[in-house]
């Protein structure tokens, strides 16, 4: 037998409309919810990461010393491209903040290469470290860490200069960086004497010559060389495991100097903190400076330092009574943990 359904009443549809309106509103959510555990956002998300004792992760193949307290790197936990529940919970969390993708990584690189790029970043920033300490102790020659490699016979310097040479000056000032050296060289016209002193068998020592044309910008000075960072006195290895970036190379830097010093450069204290650092010491700005102040908190560290230009955000960061300094250089960190003994 077939039946036909007979056309709905109109209060029937007034009393089924709701009934839809609602069904129609959950099926929503519910494929909303299926979505946002799915869909993947082009952001990332920052969550504060482990803190690592860098002394234990660092050895050094000469003698060292121990200390009572800690140097401690913070890291940030970074969750690549969150899905939109993800992101939400980010958001609304206090301990970690959603960004746009592009500030961390360039749009134009693989994953495989983002992740190549940041062991390379961390393995330069270990040798940085390394030369930046051995730097301040002596331990390179005469202080220098800009070494030549090759000198152009067709250059003014080729009589001068030879490879194995460690820049220590230009003009009679202090020359520790590669920025400094090109620079001092580019103040002089083309042809213009100049003077640059260098350490040689361990001796410093002074020649004075003109300058040339630069290859690859000619109407600009060079002094025509190649130049690299010398080599290390001794083997400084360092087991960075899964972190990555060059962000902990202030703090490997003082974990080294401190390994090679007698004194206690702790203090007793628990420190922590970020930077990333240069081969001449230089402690240069990083990013998710208020993940890695709780990082350093969540180990109740007593000091925290930090890039100078970011001592702002990591103090509006702090629910403790931890003490954030800034410094510029790593001699700099080293003369402000002596004064506070």
């Amino acid at each position: 037998m077939t039946y036909i359904r007979s056309p709905q009443t109109a209060s029937e549809q007034s009393y089924f409309a709701p009934i839809r309106s609602m069904l129609a509103k959950i099926n929503a959510i519910v494929l909303i919810l299926a979505l946002s555990s799915v869909v993947k956002l082009n952001y990332v998300a920052l969550y504060p990461g482990p803190t690592r004792d860098a002394e234990k992760l660092t050895k050094v193949d000469a003698r060292t010393y121990s200390s009572e307290g800690s140097f401690n790197l913070t890291t940030v936990r970074l969750l690549d491209r969150p899905t939109i529940a993800e992101a939400i919970n980010a958001a609304w969390d206090r301990e970690s903040s959603v960004h746009p993708r592009r500030l961390f990584y360039p749009e134009d690189l693989s994953d495989t290469q983002i992740h190549q790029r940041q062991a390379a970043q961390m393995d330069q920033s270990q040798d940085a470290a390394a030369l930046a300490a051995l730097s301040l102790l002596g331990l390179t020659p005469c202080g220098g860490v800009v070494e030549i490699r090759s000198v152009e016979e067709t250059a003014p310097s080729f009589q001068f200069l030879r490879a194995g040479d460690v820049v220590i000056s230009v003009d009679g000032t202090r020359t520790m960086t590669l920025e400094e050296l090109n620079k001092a060289v580019r103040r002089h016209p083309i042809g213009e004497t100049m003077t640059l002193g260098v350490c040689r068998e361990g001796a410093p020592t002074e020649f004075t010559f003109a300058t040339t044309s630069s290859p690859s910008a000619p109407s600009k000075s060079a002094i025509g060389v190649t130049l690299g960072w010398v080599a290390l006195p001794f083997s400084v290895k360092i087991d960075a495991s899964e972190i990555g970036g060059p962000s902990a190379g202030l703090i490997f830097a003082l974990a080294i100097y401190d390994l090679l010093v007698p004194e206690d450069l702790t203090g007793g204290k628990t420190i922590a903190g970020t930077g990333a650092i240069t081969p001449e010491g230089i402690v240069e700005i990083v990013g998710g400076v208020p993940h890695k102040v709780e990082g350093a908190e969540a180990i109740k560290a007593e000091i925290f330092l930090a890039p100078i230009s970011e001592v702002g955000e990591a103090r509006a960061a702090l629910e403790s009574d931890m003490q954030v300094i800034g410094v510029r250089t790593l001699a700099e960190a080293v003369e402000v943990l002596r004064k506070l003994g």
